[in-house]
C-alpha cells in the first residue's frame, strides 16, 4: 500500500488503480473526483509519476509545444469516438476498434508497462532502480528521465490554491472580506475600477489581465480544472498549459470557454451576451446548460456568442491583452504585437505589428454599450494593491540615480519609472530598465536585477530567469537592504513554478534568517509545516 495514502481515503487508489487511470488523465477524459485521487498518488509515488510523464510524451508526439490545437482536436475525436461506440452496443470503449487513437493506446499502455512492471513502482524513494531494472535497459525509458522545463500538473496546495495581484486597482475579497494581501485564495472576488485594469496571476501558471469595470469570481482549482467565472466585462489570459497541467473553463451568464492552451479574451455586455477572442492557438465555446460545443474559435476570429457570428479580432482584444505578451515571443517585451497572435490586417514587418495599427473596429448599429457605467460602491471600498515591492524598487533607483548621475541618465531611468506606474505599461519596464542597465553599468544598481527579476515573474512566468535574477542580485549586494525582499521572492518563484522541495529550502532558510520578517506569514500560509522554524 502507498504509505502516503490517508487512511480514510475511500476507495483505496494505488499503482494498480493509477495505471488504470493513466490514459484516460492524459487525454483529459478523467472525471474529477478520479483526477484528484489520480494527482494525490503521483505525489508520493515516484514510479508513477515517471510513467505519467512518458505516458504524456507518447501521446503528445516528438513535439513538445503541440499542447495547443492538436490536444483540442484530439480531445474531440475521442469524444466523437466514445459517442459512437456507447450509441452502437453497451460495451467498454476500449474492446472498440478504434482506429489511430486505439494504437496510441495501446502504444501508451506497453509504454507504462515497461516503465512499471504489473508487481508495482519501479523505483525506490531515493530515486535509484529497482532490482533487474536497468536505466539503461531500454530506450523507451530516455524520455522520461529528462526533466521537463517546468513543472506540470498542480502537485501541492502551496501552488495549486493560491493566486497573486501582479498590478492594478480593484476591490478583492474572499466571500464578503476583502483580501489584505497581494495572496488571494480560491473562492476570490475581483472588481475592477472603470478606467483600470489589473493583472492577476493564477496557481503559477495562468496569466490575467481585466479590463475596466469587469466582475470576476475564481471559482475552483483542483489538479483537472481551474474555473473563472465572469459575470461582466473583459479579461484577457495567457495559458501556456503543459499536458499534465488542469484545463481552464471561463463560466460566463451565457457561455463556457474551454481553454487548452492559448491567449485569448472573454467579453460579457451588460446584457449578459459573450464574445470571445483569440490571439494564438483555439478555444471552445460551450452551452452553459448541455455543455454541448457552440463553436471552435481559433486564432484571429472573435465569436459573438448570441448572434453565433464570426469576425476579426480587433483593438480592444489585443489591447487588453498586451500586458500578457511579456515572453511571448521576444524575451522582453517591447510594445510590439508577438508574431505568434494572429492579428487579421497587420503586416508581418515587426516595426508595424503595434496596436495602433490595428484598424478600428466600426461599431454596428446593435452593438451595445461597453462597461462605462459609474460604480461609486466600488471607489468606496477599494484599495491601492498591498506589497507593490517593485514601485518602492523603482522609486529607489530614481532617487540613487537622481544624486549621483547626470541629466541625462536620470531622464532615461525617469522613463523606465514612467512605464511601471501604470498597470496597462508595467509590463513595458523591463526591457526599459534591461537597456538602461547594459548601457550604464549595474555596478551600483543592483536594484535592478532585482526588479528585472520580479517583472519576469510576474508578467512573463519566466520563473528560471527570474530566479536567476534574484541569485545575481544576492551575490552582488549581500548586504542591500532589500536583500530580504529577493529572498522572498527566490521562495515565491520556486513555489509557483511547482518546485516544492527548492520552495520548502528557501522558505525555511529566509524564516531562519527573518522569524519575524515582513513575508514569514505568506510563507507560512502556503508551508504550515514551516512553523517549527520559527
Amino acid at each position: 500500500m502507498n504509505p502516503t495514502l490517508h487512511d480514510d481515503a475511500a476507495p483505496r487508489y494505488g499503482c494498480l488503480e493509477c495505471r488504470e487511470d493513466a490514459e484516460l488523465v492524459v487525454c483529459d477524459r478523467l472525471h474529477t473526483e478520479g483526477l484528484a485521487r489520480y494527482h494525490a498518488h503521483l505525489r508520493g509515488c515516484d514510479a508513477c509519476r515517471r510513467a505519467h510523464q512518458l505516458l504524456a510524451a507518447v501521446y503528445r508526439g516528438p513535439d513538445p509545444s503541440s499542447s495547443g490545437n492538436g490536444m483540442v482536436a484530439r480531445d474531440r475525436e475521442f469524444s466523437a469516438i466514445l459517442r459512437k461506440v456507447r450509441a452502437a452496443a453497451p460495451v467498454p470503449w476500449y474492446r472498440q476498434n478504434v482506429s489511430l487513437a486505439g494504437v496510441a493506446g495501446l502504444a501508451a499502455v506497453l509504454a507504462w508497462l515497461l516503465v512499471v512492471p504489473a508487481g508495482g513502482p519501479a523505483l525506490h524513494e531515493s530515486g535509484d532502480t529497482a532490482p533487474g531494472l536497468s536505466r539503461d535497459s531500454s530506450p523507451v525509458e530516455a524520455p522520461a528521465l529528462a526533466e521537463p522545463e517546468r513543472a506540470a500538473g498542480l502537485d501541492h496546495h502551496a501552488q495549486a490554491d493560491y493566486g497573486r495581484v501582479v498590478a492594478g486597482n480593484s476591490f478583492v475579497a474572499e466571500g464578503e472580506r476583502p483580501v489584505a494581501t497581494d495572496t488571494f485564495p480560491v473562492g476570490t472576488r475581483f472588481e475592477v475600477f472603470p478606467g483600470s485594469s489589473m493583472q492577476i496571476g493564477l496557481v503559477g501558471k495562468i496569466l490575467a489581465n481585466f479590463g475596466s469595470g469587469s466582475e470576476v469570481h475564481w471559482t475552483r482549482a483542483d489538479p483537472g480544472l481551474v474555473e473563472l467565472d465572469l459575470r461582466r466585462g473583459m479579461i484577457a489570459v495567457r495559458y501556456e498549459r503543459l499536458p499534465a497541467d488542469p484545463i481552464l473553463k471561463i463560466r460566463t451568464p451565457s457561455a463556457i470557454v474551454r481553454v487548452v492552451g492559448t491567449v485569448f479574451t472573454v467579453e460579457v455586455d451588460d446584457h449578459g451576451d459573450t464574445a470571445v477572442a483569440v490571439l494564438r492557438g483555439e478555444v471552445e465555446v460551450l452551452d452553459p446548460t448541455t455543455q454541448d460545443l457552440l463553436a471552435e474559435v481559433s486564432a484571429g476570429y472573435r465569436f459573438d456568442v448570441a448572434r453565433s457570428t464570426y469576425a476579426d479580432v480587433g483593438r480592444p482584444e489585443v489591447g487588453l491583452a498586451m500586458p500578457l505578451s511579456h515572453g511571448d515571443g521576444d524575451a522582453l517585451a517591447d510594445g510590439s504585437i508577438p508574431p505568434s497572435w494572429v492579428v487579421p490586417g497587420l503586416p508581418d514587418i515587426p516595426g508595424l505589428r503595434r496596436l495602433e495599427h490595428i484598424v478600428a473596429r466600426t461599431p454596428g448599429a446593435g452593438d451595445r454599450t461597453r462597461f462605462d457605467r459609474p460604480h461609486s460602491a466600488m471607489h468606496k471600498r477599494g484599495r491601492e494593491v498591498h506589497g507593490d515591492d517593485g514601485q518602492a524598487l523603482i522609486d529607489k533607483l530614481v532617487r540613487d540615480t537622481r544624486a549621483s548621475r547626470r541629466d541625462q541618465l536620470m531622464a532615461s531611468l525617469a522613463h523606465c519609472q514612467g512605464l511601471y506606474e501604470s498597470a496597462e505599461t508595467r509590463y513595458l519596464s523591463a526591457r526599459c530598465l534591461t537597456q538602461f542597465m547594459s548601457e550604464h553599468g549595474d555596478d551600483d544598481i543592483a536594484e535592478g536585477h532585482l526588479l528585472i527579476g520580479i517583472l519576469r515573474m510576474d508578467f512573463a512566468n519566466d520563473y528560471p530567469a527570474a530566479k536567476q535574477a534574484f541569485e545575481k542580485f544576492l551575490a552582488r549586494a549581500p548586504d542591500h537592504a532589500d536583500v530580504e525582499l529577493a529572498r522572498y521572492r527566490l521562495w515565491l518563484a520556486s513555489t509557483e513554478n511547482g518546485d516544492i522541495h527548492e520552495a520548502i529550502d528557501h522558505g525555511r532558510d529566509y524564516l531562519r534568517r527573518y522569524p519575524d520578517g515582513k513575508y514569514a506569514g505568506k510563507i507560512l500560509q502556503r508551508f504550515p509545516q514551516l512553523v517549527s522554524e520559527l
